[in-house]
């Protein structure tokens, strides 16, 4: 097998991933094709943390007269409209009548064995060509959110959850083992670096594009392209041969700035590992419409955010060097942190799976 890298810029996209699905020798067989991007979150496509409309729909001009279903499952499935309408997608299905959007929380699903799992996935994957559509982004957790990690969006919100129950990494592995798309396709023309793979990342024009038959491949060479070691991804193959084709990782190369292990709003700190489920962290955000309606609780945010003092904790372990700071723990992982550290004291904890922004505001 092999990976095409194209140097492209949105102009530009149709034909050079004409050109890098050319160069894999890529046939589609099926006529009907389903198509997983990134839309973990309502962002802006400029932003880099999702995959960018204009390169799934340079994808489907390529074959004219086909079938298109596009979907993806989120952290917070009520917010899935507004994802669509925020991404671009709906106005790109309302340009193409043989384009369906699906929420991959509310499709069909059948039971599959996958290493020592078995999971609910879509029977979508089976009735149509399976198309991965992944954004280039660093992750917080998996050092990098390439082909092989985009599709923990396949998953039920219970086995994300249970994903992070075992650790990430190697359940992510499997899946990426289990579930061989037809074809692997990454957006690297506005991509993701920092503390990804959402609101804290920043991005990056790197008008990079890649594409190839196998996941992992097309990984090896992103993290080449991104100047990031593939060994700190654990989830990825550091060995797997890649056969490179196309204008090469050097016309593309970029200096990545890698993901911390934490993040931070101002001077609060946040503190999390790969067993914190991201439907928690995506939570955080829904603070700030919360605390605009309590002005007084805003500005005690607000004095922690600028002279620090306050440290939450998603999961793991508690961090050594908390002294005197006020801590609150986030979630039914943020519990079980709480309690494995003799903690006992339930008012430093917002409960809930996700936790509850309610809940986290009444601690103030």
């Amino acid at each position: 097998m092999a990976v095409a890298i194209a140097k492209t810029s949105l102009s530009n996209v149709r034909a050079d991933l004409k050109k890098a699905l050319d160069a894999i020798g890529y046939r589609p067989e099926k006529e009907s094709f389903f198509i997983k991007p990134n839309l973990v979150r309502p962002f802006a496509p400029s932003r880099g943390v999702t995959t960018h409309p204009a390169v799934v729909e340079a994808f489907i001009s390529l074959f004219p007269g086909r079938q298109f279903v596009i979907g993806d499952g989120t952290p917070a499935p009520r917010d899935y409209r507004r994802v669509l309408r925020v991404t671009g997608y709906f106005s790109l299905a309302r340009r193409h009548g043989n384009v369906k959007l699906v929420n991959l929380d509310r499709v069909a699903r059948e039971p599959a064995g996958c290493g020592d799992m078995t999971l609910n996935l879509p029977r979508l994957l089976r009735t149509h060509e399976y198309v991965n559509i992944a954004k280039m982004k660093t992750h917080s957790q998996t050092h990098v959110s390439l082909c092989v990690k985009n599709q923990k969006g396949l998953l039920s919100l219970a086995d994300k959850m249970r994903f992070h129950r075992k650790g990430l990494h190697e359940p992510v592995r499997q899946l990426g083992e289990c579930v061989r798309p037809a074809l692997n396709i990454l957006d690297g023309i506005v991509a993701l670096q920092g503390n990804g793979p959402s609101f804290f990342g920043r991005p990056l024009r790197a008008g990079a594009l890649l594409a190839g038959r196998d996941a992992f491949e097309v990984d090896s060479a992103a993290c080449r392209v991104m100047g990031l070691r593939i060994e700190d991804a654990k989830h990825l193959k550091p060995d797997v041969p890649v056969r490179i084709l196309g204008d090469g990782i050097g016309k593309v190369a970029r200096r990545f700035v890698p993901a911390g292990k934490n993040w931070s709003i101002g001077r609060i700190e946040i503190y999390f590992d790969d067993h914190c489920c991201s439907v928690c962290l995506s939570n955080l955000p829904a603070l700030r419409k919360r605390f605009v309606r309590k002005p007084l609780k805003l500005a005690k945010f607000i004095r922690y955010a600028i002279r620090g003092g306050l440290v939450l904790v998603g999961g793991g372990t508690v961090p050594p060097d908390i002294g005197n700071k006020r801590v609150i723990f986030l979630g039914d992982c943020g519990r079980r942190c709480a309690e494995a550290a003799g903690i006992k004291d339930n008012v430093c904890i917002a409960a809930g799976c996700p936790f509850d922004p309610d809940e986290f505001l009444k601690l103030f």
